[in-house]
């Protein structure tokens, strides 16, 4: 699903865009349905001052398709989207006002909602960036690839009551910029988060141009730039026209070396989960330029320091596709880069040979990845430490279901599939079940699981949607009534048995005993599924789980009576239930929620 981050670029986008982009055939309104978002457009002059303005409705859906509606504000402000869907959804609401776009505030509903009201704050705009400063001006550098790559993060701070903007108009009778950057000579890419750029973002050969919004108080803004890259010293040449009250320049704790005139070790720092080394320098003039020597070090030809740690992949089915999400998450052993010997890739990664719309990109390497023969070959040079390769495809469906196969050629210690659970029977000979995953916007996802897929190994799940839903309590109550007379069954014939053998008449009882517990366990865990993914009542979840608790009782009862007559009794023992999760008291041999033994090994299926 598209992140905040990028859900708001999109919504600044389609706010800068004005009235035509909701005329664009390709963009979608918002999915119908019995929810409503209405409020106000807030000015601090009044509400009369915020009437006709645009304010947009972004939504994203959970299969990640945009849609887009726009409404005008009342005279007093006032707005109000109708007939919109609330389940499965991300809206995030703005408004233009003159000229300039501001983003509001995001919006989900819970289960059972149909109306949230909003507020998004307004002001007026001023043109002059006289009174704006560079708080601080970051520089990340990298070798991906064949290329060196730098991200740049400025951090502005408008300490007045107005937004700064420039429009195109002003911008051409001379209006100063908010921010201006000179790029490095010899760049040959040049973007910005998600690959949008705002109207206030303008490129001109090497230099960067920014004429806002740039609101009261602090914001950041972020470009990347690539450079060709060999190995060995590289120069670097960088200028910073509106200087900055402090310039840090990163570059990762293992692989390129940075060194420069002026810059001074600062505290190292982390981000996502790479450790970088930092150069810093204070009270930076306007127009200031630093000279920095970048050391490459020379790529390894050694495919064997590659090791895939981890595989997750994202499932969701509808009725024509089924569409996949994988994330490879591998790992370079050593200080350099490492790069595949000409005979073979690094990393093959087959593609079913019925997918389609097929995406891929990386983060941490962005050269070396190409399609060939049925796969993704990776032949790097691939950095140091842990990267993730993403790729993403769709597979046929139908309204019967759909099948998923990822064959490995590499060992893999775990793979993990979630999958949407929109109502599927999910089977697998390999993966086992996990308990449930909800996320943040109270989506369930089905969780199955391996550990050590070897090389050659399949991994396979079918997909069926479920029939009609069925009260399962019948069904509950049938099992347990079964379990019960097995029970009964095999205490009544205890006393036919041979009486020349009461030790072996007691293993098998207490054995008939166990698979009755361990079954009672596995249909509480189904029972706490059932209900975790709303396929039982709450009322209804209750009673049958009570049921159910109440026959491991009366079993783990029986199993104290039998050990109180002669068998030895376990050791106490304390901390949480294995089989449910409770919390257990340090005297307690069993659970007093569910029976479960405490300190036994976890029964088969009772948990994921």
């Amino acid at each position: 699903m598209m992140g905040l981050r990028a859900t708001r670029w999109a919504l600044a986008l389609a706010l800068i865009a004005g009235p035509t982009l909701a005329q664009e055939p390709e963009v979608a309104d918002v999915p119908a349905g019995p929810a409503r978002i209405h409020g106000f457009v807030e000015h601090p002059d009044g509400p009369e001052r915020a009437a006709g303005a645009d304010v947009v409705l972004y939504a994203i859906a959970s299969g990640g398709q945009p849609g887009v509606r726009r409404v005008q504000a009342g005279a007093d402000g006032s707005f109000a989207f109708e007939g919109i869907a609330a389940a499965d959804m991300i809206y995030l609401l703005g408004a233009r006002y003159a000229d300039v776009p501001f983003v509001g505030e995001r919006v989900t509903f819970g289960p059972g909602e149909t109306e949230r009201r909003v507020t998004i704050r307004v002001s007026e705009r001023t043109r002059d960036p006289g009174g704006l400063s560079i708080e601080e001006s970051s520089l990340r550098l990298e070798r991906i690839g064949d290329e060196l790559v730098g991200t740049e993060v400025i951090r502005i701070h408008n300490p007045g009551e107005r937004v700064v903007f420039s429009t195109p108009e002003e911008r051409d009778a001379g209006t100063a910029p908010a921010y201006r950057a000179e790029l490095p000579e010899g760049v040959v890419r040049f973007a910005l988060p998600y690959a949008i750029q705002p109207e206030g973002v303008v490129r001109k050969n090497r230099q960067v141009l920014y004429y806002g919004p740039v609101y009261p108080g602090s914001q950041e803004l972020a470009f990347t730039w690539a450079l060709p890259v060999g190995d060995g010293e590289q120069r670097l040449a960088k200028r910073y026209p509106s200087g900055a009250g402090r310039l840090s320049v990163l570059h990762p704790s293992a692989g390129i070396e940075v060194r420069a005139e002026r810059l001074a070790p600062a505290e190292d720092a982390e981000i996502a989960g790479v450790a970088y080394r930092v150069l810093a320098a204070e009270a930076v003039p306007h127009d200031a330029r630093f000279e920095l020597r970048v050391d490459v070090p020379e790529a390894r030809v050694d495919a064997s320091a590659l090791a895939v740690l981890q595989t997750r992949t994202f499932l969701e089915m509808d009725d024509a596709a089924l569409s996949v999400s994988e994330e490879l998450h591998i790992q370079v052993t050593g200080a350099t880069p490492v790069a595949a010997p000409p005979d073979r890739p690094l990393l093959r990664v087959p593609i079913p040979p019925d997918a389609t719309g097929l995406r891929y990109g990386a983060a941490g390497f962005a050269s070396g990845i190409t399609y060939e023969d049925g796969a993704l070959v990776v032949r790097g040079p691939v950095p140091p430490g842990e990267s993730r390769l993403d790729l993403r495809y769709q597979l046929p469906a139908s309204p019967q279901g759909a099948r998923y196969e990822a064959r490995f050629e590499s060992n893999v210690p775990i793979a993990e599939v979630f999958i949407a659970d929109s109502g599927l029977d999910v089977s697998s000979t390999r993966l086992h079940r996990r308990r449930p995953v909800r996320t943040p916007e109270e989506r369930i996802y089905l969780h199955f699981e391996a550990f050590h897929v070897e090389v050659g190994e399949t991994l396979e799940l079918s997909l069926t949607p479920l029939a009609a839903r069925r009260a399962p309590t019948r069904a509950l109550r049938a099992g347990a009534v079964v379990l019960a007379a097995l029970g009964l069954v095999a205490f009544l014939a205890a006393p036919l048995r041979r009486t020349d053998a009461p030790e072996a008449a007691e293993t098998d009882l207490r054995s008939a005993a166990r698979r009755e517990r361990d079954a009672l366990y596995a249909n509480i865990h189904d029972l706490d599924h059932d209900f975790e993914t709303g396929k039982v009542s709450e009322a209804d979840y209750a009673q049958m789980r009570d049921d159910l608790r109440q026959r491991a009782v009366a079993l783990v009862r029986d199993e104290r009576s039998a050990a109180s007559a002669g068998a030895p009794a376990p050791a106490a023992v304390s901390g949480t239930c294995g089989a449910c999760g409770a919390e257990a008291a340090p005297e307690a041999r069993f659970c007093s929620q569910c029976g479960a033994q405490l300190g036994a090994d976890d029964p088969k299926g009772a948990h994921g």
